[in-house]
């Protein structure tokens, strides 16, 4: 499996590939700082790369901070690093939830008042439904477990989650639970466990819940008036590794 933070490193091995898609071509490095696109909204890094690279009280602090903040400050700065992308662009890829609505948004639809759009809207869902039915049979059920000796069960899952209040960002609530299992099922598909965190008293009480999700190991709390120098949605990302750093 490919491992970010291996200075003076360029070599990874293949991941194990499993299934209808047995091809892979490789990875090449991709420096941060320059105009290769290093961004991934998800990416594999090893313990040590993580926690050398606190985040600071003044990160926290930054009024520009966003979701996305959370990759950049993992790859490290500019040579710091080996970020590994793969050749093929596809292998390891993810749909970007809020792509849909955005496109509905492009065709002028209000999909929150028109009937057109909330036809459109639901077929959306039931895309997801049927997706997340799937990896259920593709992966197992939520007690099916791998080799516990297997390199692939040392490694973590950790998402951010923030679905409070309707719209939030560019979807919507319905939708995002819809993905959040997805995105639990695809990660218990391959490692170990997977932990969530989250800033808003709803969002914990759902997932402290588990009411129609999968099996989460931790729910990890961010406190919005202990653990953040500015109380935005946009700082979960940075939040949360500065969580798994401590």
């Amino acid at each position: 499996r490919p491992e970010l933070g291996k200075p003076g490193s360029t070599d990874a091995a293949a991941p194990s590939v499993s299934g209808p898609s047995k091809r892979f071509i490789g990875l090449y490095a991709c420096s941060i700082g320059t105009p290769c696109p290093s961004y991934a909204a998800s990416f594999l890094a090893s313990r040590a790369q993580l926690l050398s690279n606190p985040v600071t009280d003044k990160q926290m602090a930054r009024e520009n901070t966003n979701m996305e903040t959370a990759s950049y400050h993992s790859m490290g700065g500019r040579g710091k690093y080996d970020v590994l992308r793969t050749i093929d662009a596809l292998d390891f890829t993810v749909e970007h939830l809020s792509m849909y609505e955005r496109m509905l948004q492009a065709q002028r639809i209000p999909f929150a008042e028109s009937p057109l759009g909330t036809a459109v809207y639901e077929t959306f869902l039931e895309r997801l439904r049927r997706y997340e039915r799937r990896l259920r049979v593709q992966c197992g059920d939520d007690t099916d477990r791998r080799d516990p000796a297997a390199p692939s069960q040392r490694t973590i899952g950790v998402m951010p989650y923030y679905a409070a209040g309707a719209g939030s960002g560019h979807t919507r609530r319905e939708s995002k639970a819809l993905y959040l299992n997805i995105t639990i099922r695809a990660i218990r598909c391959h490692f170990g466990g997977v932990a969530v965190s989250c800033l808003h008293p709803s969002d914990r009480s759902y997932l402290e819940a588990g009411v129609g999700l999968p099996k989460i190991d931790h729910v990890l709390w961010i406190d919005p008036d202990a653990d953040l120098v500015v109380s935005k949605p946009s700082f979960l990302g940075l939040a949360t590794v500065r969580a798994v750093q401590t």
